[in-house]
Order: C-alpha cells, then structure tokens, then sequence
C-alpha cells in the first residue's frame, strides 16, 4: 500500500510540474489530492507506511544531488529535515485524525460532510503552505510582504490539485456511487473531452474560441452533478480541471483567474452532487 501511494504521488508530482512550466497555465498541485485521499480513506494503521515510503522516495529524488533537486527548494537544511519529517506530517496526521473522528466516509455524500472536507482540506492546504514556505522565508530571510502572497499562490495550488482529484479518488474508493454510470455519462463526458480537442485543434489554425468552451463547460459540469449525484461531480471536478488547463494554454489571462474558476464551479457540483444525492436517499427512505 505505501509502495503503491508514494508512486502515484510522486507519478502526479511530475504531472503537476509539467502543467506549472506552461508559460499562463493554470497551477493545480495534484500530489495534495492524493495525499489528502490517502490519509482520509485508508486505515489508521497504515500511515505510518504511508509516511515512511513517501518521505524515503522524497528524500532519495530531492536530497542534495538527487535525481529531481533544485536549487529553489534549498534541500538539505536543518529546517529541511525538520519540516519533511517532522512538522509537516505531524500537522497533516492531527488535522485528519481529528476530521476523522468526526465525520465518516463517504465525506462528500451530503452537504454537511461535503462542506467540513472542503474546509479540512483548505486548511490543511494552508497549515502545509505555511510550513513549506516560511521554513524558505525564513532560511532566505524574506520579506513579509513576499511572504503572504507567496502563501497564498501555494495554498490555492494546493487545494486546487486537492479539490479537482480527491473527489474521484473518494468515489472510486467507495464504489457505492458507481451505480448509477450509464451510456449517457460516458457519451457526456466523450462530447466534453471532443470539445477540448476542437478548441485545440482551432487554436492550432489560428482560431480561439477558449473563452466561450470555459464557461459552456458549465453546463454539462452542472448536468453531470445533478443527473448522476457524487459521481456526476466527482467527474466534473476533474473534467473542469482539464478544461481550465487547455484554455490556459491559449489564453493571457493570469493563472489566478483559471484557479479560482476551477474551485468555484468544482464547489458548485459538489455541492450540487451532495444534494441530489442525500434527496435521493431520504426519498428512497420514504
């Protein structure tokens, strides 16, 4: 299990990198999507494993002269170490540990335990942020006035790769919501994905019509929530997600603008999502 979460966080982290060195592309930092999964839906025991794979494989590609080192991440610090291994996973454990304890999984079935891992995840995005980028603040004696926005640009990456994973990831961990896929979801998500591939392909002829494929992208991202619940959102999440990068691409808009699209229409569908589906359920129990 630890093997199999570290490769994919690690997978995602290099999927996340290409995404950010696209010159006004969106920033969405997946590797926070499957850590925050991980931690919320795997058992107790296992995040000791969990812990230990990651930080080994971290540390094997980022130490001073690993495979992936940069420079920026000034690797190999007292505050470094501490950071990696100490007060970053301590936070992220508690903060879980104490959302565990009070809300169960599925954590995005209804609008209460939506809205509550929606907030853990916010926060754990910022507490991490926090951590990361004032131990660099600190060693690099940064200006406060660099440091806040600096946060945030971290934090909203975060929870940006948070919010357009981690609902997938929750729906295909509890296959509860799956049954309610048919044709039409698929020949939904095929228009969508063909939609993309049309934006691409005029853009390449010189023709960009982004603008108007970001916000029809509403639509079927609300249709999808209301017709198939979790897993109509879940979907959305991570379709608007690639929406908002393939207009990126061809647009000068800042990257600012695309990440809160993305966390403004994902919220939408999963609030919508979590509301069909507790309806749903309190009628079935009628």
């Amino acid at each position: 299990m630890g093997l199999m979460y570290t490769a994919l966080f690690h997978s995602v982290w290099l999927i996340s990198i290409q995404f950010e060195i696209i010159a006004s592309t969106v920033s969405w930092y997946l590797p926070a999507g499957v850590r925050f999964a991980a931690f919320m839906l795997l058992p107790l025991r296992s995040w000791p494993m969990l812990l230990f794979s990651e930080k080994l494989t971290h540390f094997v590609l980022f130490q001073p002269g690993g495979i992936l080192d940069n420079t920026a991440f000034l690797s190999g610090s007292l505050g470094w170490y501490l950071v990696h291994l100490l007060l970053s996973p301590a936070l992220l454990c508690t903060s879980v540990y104490i959302f565990r304890r009070c809300f169960k999984a599925p954590y995005i079935s209804n609008i209460n335990s939506t809205l509550a891992t929606l907030g853990v995840g916010l926060i754990i995005s910022v507490v991490l942020g926090a951590v990361f980028i004032g131990r660099r603040a600190i060693e690099l004696q940064t200006d406060i006035t660099v440091f806040f926005p600096l946060l945030f640009d971290f934090s909203l990456g975060d929870f940006v790769g948070l919010i357009v994973l981690c609902p997938l990831l929750f729906v295909l961990y509890d296959r509860e919501h799956l049954h309610r896929v048919n044709t039409t979801l698929y020949w939904i998500i095929g228009a969508w994905l063909f939609l993309l591939l049309l934006s691409s392909y005029a853009y390449s002829h010189g023709t960009n019509i982004s603008y108007q494929v970001k916000y029809l992208a509403v639509f079927p991202a609300l249709f999808l929530s209301y017709r198939y619940a979790v897993t109509g959102s879940a979907l959305s999440c991570l379709l608007v997600g690639v929406t908002a990068f393939v207009v990126a691409i061809q647009s000068d808009l800042s990257p600012l603008e695309h990440q809160f699209y993305i966390i403004a229409l994902c919220v939408s569908c999963l609030i919508l999502g979590a509301s069909v589906n507790h309806v749903s359920k309190w009628v079935a129990s009628d």
